[in-house]
Formats: C-alpha cells, sequence, structure tokens
C-alpha cells in the first residue's frame, strides 16, 4: 500500500511468525518454509518401492547366473569340440559382457537401496 498501511492478513502473518514475502525479520530468505511435506506420504512411497528394488536385484542376479551357466556350456562344447574356437571366444565376449552389465546394475539397486534404511 503506497500510505505504508498494513492489511490484516499481513498483521496476522506477523503474529504467527510467517513471513508473507518468504523474508525472516533480517530481510533474508527463512530457512522454515510455510509449508510442510507430508513425511508419510513419502515414507509410503518408499515402503512400495523397496520390494520392487528387492525384485529386480533377484532378477538380475538370475540373467547373470544364466549368462555363467551358458559361458560355462561354451566352454564345455569347446572343449569337446562342438563349437570352434572363435566361437567360443565370441560367446565368451557376449557373456562376459552381459554379466557385468547385470554387476553393474546389482551394484547400482543395493546402492539405491541403502537409501531406503
Amino acid at each position: 500500500m503506497s500510505d505504508g498501511a498494513i492489511s490484516q492478513d499481513e498483521i496476522d502473518a506477523l503474529l504467527s511468525g510467517i513471513p508473507m514475502d518468504g523474508l525472516n525479520s533480517s530481510g533474508h530468505v527463512g530457512s522454515n518454509p510455510a509449508y510442510n511435506y507430508d513425511i508419510s506420504a513419502f515414507q509410503n512411497l518408499a515402503n512400495d518401492l523397496k520390494p520392487k528394488l528387492e525384485e529386480n536385484i533377484n532378477k538380475c542376479e538370475e540373467f547373470a547366473n544364466i549368462r555363467r551357466k551358458l559361458r560355462k556350456e561354451a566352454y564345455e562344447d569347446w572343449k569337446l569340440g562342438n563349437i570352434t574356437e572363435k566361437e567360443y571366444n565370441d560367446y565368451t565376449k557376449e557373456y562376459g559382457e552381459k554379466i557385468r552389465q547385470s554387476e553393474d546394475t546389482i551394484d547400482k539397486y543395493y546402492e539405491e537401496l541403502k537409501e531406503f534404511d
């Protein structure tokens, strides 16, 4: 207001300690916002996500184990002469890369899972 008067809303805000413009009495942004988060909503979200994350870890571990088995079978096939050395090397490279990808994903999921504790 141009006459220097303040409104009733501004008076009520000052009396309640809630700044109208987001600034505290020293003119700086206050450390406590004028709104509150519903912590239970965040906790419910975390509770919903944790089992899904654990399920993803289990699936990644299953895939990694399947690829380890396939890599071992490729080795046995090579030793028996069922595949060439080049085929064996190609399989080893392919399965090795996929196993490493699964292991990296598992590590990432475990790090994310730690954040829920």
